[in-house]
């Protein structure tokens, strides 16, 4: 089908000088091969910074793409969106020679990893008008808030940004696209388990918020717990 279409074209586009206009011509062109497809792909980097850092580097690409040609023209860049992770969770010391989070504690502490409280009560007097932990009033987003490292404004991890679809618990990844072998190579120190729990950005009623564990392969199992639970955080700094 697509050879006849070639050949119509063909002598469509080469007809003598009593056939249609150039612009007639590129127009009944544009319908006959379908218009113009256009698709969108994201390309995601990873890169251990050696400062106490993990960026995210999120691509997105523009394609454009003929049903008579079949194939995809030259891309375009549309935009690029960057995520800076703290690579120890709050609490833990970065090491720069080492680069690792072992500057304090031990293994059976996580070396040195703190839990905070979503709030100190169990109301919804630390959330701020979009549900969110507030930075000025909720412990666990005040860690990050306040934290000046490397010179970023830090946040607590947004996971959970869909949560409104959600009645029950679901899978995300910590990072976007991340393979099993990459997520292990660039959070050695992370605590993870069935067990180790982390509190999201987003509450989930006034008494509670959402809070996940972290597997081997990066991947967040959510669940809700009460506001006034304690556990661990970590930040992230975002840029457009």
């Amino acid at each position: 089908m697509k050879l006849i279409f070639i050949i119509f074209i063909f002598f469509f586009l080469h007809c003598g000088n009593s056939g249609p206009t150039k612009e007639t011509k590129l127009f009944w062109l544009y319908m006959l091969c379908g218009g113009s497809k256009e698709s969108t792909r994201i390309e995601p980097e990873y890169t251990d910074l050696k400062n106490g850092m993990i960026l995210y580097t999120s691509k997105y690409i523009n394609h454009s793409a003929n049903i008579c040609v079949g194939d995809y023209v030259p891309e375009v860049l549309d935009s690029v969106h960057h995520v800076y992770y703290k690579k120890c969770v709050q609490g833990q010391v970065y090491r720069e020679e080492q680069n690792d989070c072992k500057g304090t504690g031990d293994a059976s502490n996580y070396y040195g990893a703190e839990k905070f409280p979503f709030c100190d009560t169990n109301d919804s007097s630390c959330q701020s008008d979009s549900n969110e932990a507030d930075p000025f009033l909720s412990p666990a987003a005040q860690t990050c808030y306040y934290d000046g490292f490397q010179g970023k404004t830090w946040k607590m991890f947004d996971g959970n940004q869909n949560a409104a679809y959600y009645e029950d618990s679901y899978t995300e990844l910590l990072i976007d696209y991340i393979p099993r072998e990459t997520f292990q190579e660039l959070f050695p120190d992370l605590p993870i388990g069935d067990s180790v729990y982390y509190w999201d950005l987003n509450s989930a009623s006034s008494t509670t918020a959402y809070r996940y564990t972290i597997n081997s392969s990066g991947e967040l199992s959510y669940d809700k717990e009460n506001n006034t639970s304690s556990y661990y955080v970590i930040c992230v700094s975002e840029e457009d």
